[in-house]
């Protein structure tokens, strides 16, 4: 009993008788985000609302299972020994937060910007989350920008990927479109890869209204909110699709379109931002790896 007591008395200077960190309890998680302010102050909107999401399901937890908490806690553990192994920070994958993987977490947080509570709570496993994204994230390329004109009266067909659609590499989008005066019917034809992994692929058909020497007009409706024209402009070799509210008053419908009367998109070459996608994807990855001055001096020396 002595012992036990002279254990803790001596707690800060004998590192034998340190006692490893634990689940977090709800004051820990308090001075966790107030020394994390600057971090918090850099995730989006839905980084933010996955972050408290995954704290509200821990705190439910813990008050309702404090035995189950335990246990999620440690795969907590091991998950990220396992991700700070791969970023360089040289844990050894043993489910416990021995003085190895304190050190460890203690400089990960402090890289970050998060309060150093050399613990994985539940601020540095969401970041911890949030990095293996990024270095499992894969940039996948659109297909060229193609406009043949070549047969207009008889033919038309085109290919690219709506910039609309592919605001950001989270959900890629390519398409091809061709069109036929004799069955009077312009058919865009989709691949989607949504997050890297699900391929969705869809057809739509577009009734053409006017094909002259000039321009091709089509529409497809979505009632009873959305109306889509899709225009081809043969002089300057534009593909516009239109998206046109036509029940702005019906909530549903502000609800899928948002208060705008028209929303345009058009057909481009996504090449140049593709390569500025895996650019910036492979400076961010970079910058999560921690290598040595050794390694260092062979990465630079390989240049």
């Amino acid at each position: 009993m002595k012992s036990a007591f002279a254990c803790v008395a001596l707690l800060i200077t004998l590192a034998g008788c340190r006692i490893p960190p634990s689940v977090q309890s709800t004051r820990d998680i308090q001075d966790s985000e107030k020394g994390s302010a600057v971090y918090l102050k850099t995730l989006t909107e839905d980084q933010r609302t996955n972050y408290n999401n995954q704290k509200d399901d821990y705190l439910k937890e813990l008050n309702k299972d404090p035995v189950a908490a335990k246990k999620n806690y440690a795969i907590d553990v091991l998950d990220s020994q396992r991700i700070l192994g791969r970023m360089g920070y040289g844990t050894l994958f043993t489910g416990v937060v021995d003085q190895r993987t304190q050190n460890a977490l203690s400089l990960y947080q402090k890289n970050k910007g998060i309060f150093q509570s050399g613990n994985v709570d539940v601020m540095t496993s969401f970041a911890l989350n949030q990095d293996e994204m990024l270095l499992n994230k894969r940039i996948v390329r659109t297909g060229l920008f193609t406009f043949f004109a070549q047969l207009w009266n008889r033919y038309f067909s085109a290919d690219g990927a709506w910039d609309y659609q592919n605001k950001n590499d989270y959900s890629v989008q390519a398409s091809h479109i061709d069109c036929d005066p004799t069955s009077r019917v312009c058919k865009e034809s989709d691949a989607i890869l949504g997050f890297g992994t699900a391929l969705i692929v869809g057809t739509k058909d577009y009734n053409i209204v006017k094909w002259d020497d000039y321009r091709i007009l089509a529409e497809f409706k979505y009632p009873p909110c959305e109306k889509d024209q899709l225009e081809i402009v043969r002089d300057t070799q534009t593909v516009t699709l239109h998206m046109i509210s036509i029940d702005k008053d019906n909530p549903h419908c502000k609800d899928l379109l948002g208060n705008e009367t028209t929303i345009d998109a058009h057909l481009i070459d996504m090449k140049n931002l593709d390569i500025q996608r895996m650019t910036e994807l492979e400076k961010k990855r970079e910058a999560l790896l921690l290598y040595s001055e050794t390694a260092k001096k062979i990465i630079e020396a390989a240049k």
